[in-house]
């Protein structure tokens, strides 16, 4: 079933209740954060994938908390599967505190408490995967949820059905449902087992992943220094990242960007640009700011301003 709310023609005064009633609805108990009241004019559209629900959320800068009354009321709990569209994020749950920007994914628990606030105007995409449906994965959520989902070509496929889905007008097609929820949830499985496989199941990788958040800002890292810090061969090196779906220049180029993405926008953000490449161990700012942007979408200064 495919239901919509919007607030655009209900009284100033009521429109806080109604998008309670209607987010409540549409997700499960929570409690929005609405700032500006009067003009508050949002909409929320809801398609039903036979176990799964997709809900579309645009509007203006808004929160949303799910508070211990709000888990108090019981009722079936979820993995919710984000993606803005547009917008900006704040996301603080099991004492993690992660920022979102467009097109990436962002996994909350409706388990526990937290608190989403939305920056600026934006346009939401939200999965509801119930969590007796992810089997044994479900114990990975914990650990998963308000840290950065890597770009894996599951996330990217993921993120890819999610925006397709969120165009399909009216009921979804019944002899479709199946099969597409079915798609989806082994893609939800896939995002969640790539970070279960480094802590866990691969020593290797984990210490491969210390190595570079200890050393990302020497510039002379390689795969053939990294090895030989490891005590592994340059070919065992290899092979590890391999079984993960990425490269050793991968990894680290990924790290120096997201350590330079918190400096950005912590309390070190006035740092110059020039020093801030140095720091984080780029050849040159000019690399730094070609990578940053092929990354972010965003300048280091843009986004620096915007935070």
């Amino acid at each position: 079933m495919n239901t919509t709310w919007s607030t655009r023609h209900v009284p100033p005064a009521r429109r806080a209740e109604f998008w309670r009633g209607a987010v409540c609805e549409a997700f499960l108990a929570m409690t929005p954060h609405i700032a500006a009241r009067g003009d508050f004019d949002a909409r929320l559209d809801h398609l039903n994938i036979e176990r799964l629900a997709l809900n579309r959320v645009r509007g203006p800068a808004h929160g949303v908390e799910r508070t211990a009354l709000d888990l108090a009321r019981g009722g079936r709990q979820y993995l919710f599967v984000n993606l803005h569209r547009s917008g900006r994020a704040r996301l603080r749950q099991q004492g993690r505190e992660l920022h979102a920007r467009p097109n990436e994914l962002m996994l909350i628990d409706s388990s526990e408490r937290y608190v989403l606030d939305e920056v600026g105007d934006g346009d939401l995409l939200s999965l509801a995967v119930p969590l007796d449906l992810l089997g044994a994965l479900a114990t990975r959520v914990p650990a998963c949820v308000a840290l950065e989902v890597p770009d894996t070509p599951a996330a990217q496929l993921l993120k890819a059905h999610l925006t397709t889905l969120s165009g399909v007008p009216g009921e979804f097609p019944a002899a479709q449902a199946g099969p597409v929820s079915d798609a989806l949830l082994a893609l939800v499985g896939a995002v969640l087992q790539e970070p279960q496989a480094v802590a866990a199941g691969d020593p290797l990788m984990r210490r491969i992943r210390t190595l570079v958040a200890q050393r990302f800002d020497d510039g002379q890292l390689n795969p053939r220094s990294a090895a030989q810090a490891l005590g592994v061969s340059l070919r065992t090196l290899h092979a590890c990242l391999a079984r993960h779906g990425t490269s050793f220049v991968a990894v680290l180029m990924e790290h120096r960007l997201q350590r330079a993405r918190q400096w950005l926008s912590g309390p070190d953000r006035d740092v110059r640009i020039a020093r801030l490449a140095e720091r984080c161990g780029f050849k040159s700012p000019e690399h730094f700011t070609r990578r940053f942007r092929a990354r972010f979408g965003h300048t280091p200064g843009r986004w620096r301003d915007e935070g």
